[in-house]
């Protein structure tokens, strides 16, 4: 597969939006390469040319991972989950960018304060 160039101007974009949002937000290639974090996820230690799935512990794409689906639908998907590394509920976004293919957005906000007790319990993957 052929990869999108990312140009400055995207660049630019993905940091004007992102660089002041709470969690970390990452801008991925369709074979899960980080690009670019904002600012917190900078902070946190992500790295830019690791695998998304890296960042698991994982040697390959993570189970609940809605990447493919929103590159083939054009449109952004969504999920919550459980996340025994941040001790919470996920809710978890995976949004392509307009008129740019093979590159998207992906970020999760913890939402524990908000979800159901039970929700809030490690389910075997």
């Amino acid at each position: 597969m052929e990869q999108t160039l990312v140009t400055p101007q995207i660049l630019d974009a993905f940091h004007l939006m992102w660089d002041l949002h709470p969690g970390p937000v990452m801008l991925v290639r369709a074979n899960r390469e980080i690009v670019a974090v904002n600012t917190t996820g900078k902070e946190l230690g992500i790295p830019a040319g690791a695998k998304c799935f890296s960042l698991a512990g994982r040697e390959s794409v993570c189970k609940h991972c809605q990447a493919n689906a929103a590159l083939s639908e054009g449109k952004a998907r969504r999920a919550g989950s459980y996340a025994e590394s941040l001790g919470g509920f996920v809710d978890g976004y995976w949004t392509p960018l307009a008129g740019v293919p093979g590159l998207y957005l992906h970020y999760g906000n913890n939402i524990s304060e908000y979800v159901r007790p039970e929700l809030l319990v490690p389910t075997a993957d």
